[in-house]
């Protein structure tokens, strides 16, 4: 599940809905290459009138050229190293260059990984990376019962202070 939060103006970008449909394909076949099911891949689309972005404090309409501003959200799959980092933004860009940058408008955005334990489709938690449940749900394109999905399926460590953190905290 990466759910990709896209806020945008409403006079000026994504005035269609074969744009954004545009977009959404892209960002799915871009998360459906890494193996995830099409149905994770979650675009929500937020219009706001021009008056309701303000960048720098500016909020009127000579903010030119207009801004999207981007969420990512991974649940299903976390970058692992900075590599996978790189490469992951590098797809970004390109997907993004080609619906936002080459129209003429900015774009900014960020992506959160959130715990997959915390996730649950249907009542049921997501079966682990890469097994059969998984295989089932990319075959189907949609979640379906499996052994196992009553609870987690992977264990985390407890949140651990980091060491220079820690340092700074116990120099107070």
């Amino acid at each position: 599940m990466p759910v990709v939060r896209i806020h945008y103006p409403t006079t000026s970008t994504f005035t269609t809905h074969k744009e954004r449909k545009a977009l959404a394909d892209d960002i799915t076949d871009m998360y459906t290459s890494y193996g995830l099911p099409a149905f994770y891949a979650v675009t929500l689309y937020y219009p706001l009138p021009d008056d309701h972005i303000f960048v720098g404090g500016r909020g009127d309409d000579s903010i030119e050229p207009p801004l999207v501003r981007i969420m990512f959200d991974h649940i299903a799959r976390t970058i692992e190293s900075l590599e996978q980092g790189m490469q992951f933004f590098e797809g970004v860009d390109k997907i993004l260059k080609k619906h936002i940058l080459d129209k003429g408008y900015d774009y900014e955005y960020h992506l959160i990984e959130s715990p997959r334990e915390y996730c649950k489709m249907n009542g049921m938690y997501l079966p682990p990376n890469d097994s059969e449940a998984e295989a089932v749900w990319v075959k189907n394109n949609r979640p379906s019962p499996y052994k196992g999905g009553e609870r987690p399926t992977i264990s985390f460590p407890p949140m651990q202070m980091r060491s220079e953190y820690q340092e700074l905290v116990s120099k107070a």
